[in-house]
């Protein structure tokens, strides 16, 4: 049974790893049969030196499940693609200027999107409202006689306007 070991970054780590594989090594030439109690315990032991404070990278929730990682937004799939093929047409290309031409064509394709989507609200629009116009045409058929009553539209009554004017001032006096 081997031991499986950690991946450590430092260079003392990675001489206390080694130095304890050897050692597990050789008490296991020499105990024989107790060599899988000792694989065990060095493995545990390796698994707490090592991981000590680490979280795992599944992060769960309150409950103890875990969370479902969130799905990657349509702008960061657009970006990272056009990362990608701005890269290939230019090789020597720094992140920062791909990141910058990748904004700039995200930016021209919302601005597509907000014109496009304005010109199809503007025909919808205009179909509900002929569509209206025909519905009420069809419920609202004028007999004959009546057509041109049908079509007029009464002009609306005049009422007389109370005046804010003084009235002149009366020589003499009153």
């Amino acid at each position: 049974m081997a031991i499986t070991l950690p991946s450590v970054k430092t260079k003392s780590d990675q001489l206390l790893v080694k130095e304890l594989d050897e050692f597990r090594a050789f008490l296991a030439a020499s105990m024989g049969d107790s060599a899988a109690t000792l694989n065990e315990r060095a493995q545990e032991y390796l698994d707490k030196r090592f991981n000590k404070g680490k979280k795992s990278k599944g992060k769960t929730a309150a409950n103890g499940e875990e969370k479902k990682k969130k799905e990657p937004s349509e702008y960061n799939i657009f970006i990272g693609e056009q990362i990608r093929a701005l890269r290939v047409e230019t090789p020597g290309l720094t992140f920062k200027d791909a990141m910058a031409g990748a904004v700039a064509k995200w930016k021209i394709q919302q601005e597509e999107r907000k014109k496009v989507a304005a010109e199809v609200a503007a025909e919808v629009a205009t179909e509900k409202v002929d569509e209206k116009v025909a519905d009420n045409a069809a419920t609202e058929a004028p007999a004959e006689d009546s057509d041109k009553a049908a079509t007029e539209v009464p002009a609306p009554k005049k009422t007389a306007k109370k005046s804010t004017k003084k009235p002149p001032a009366v020589e003499g006096g009153i």
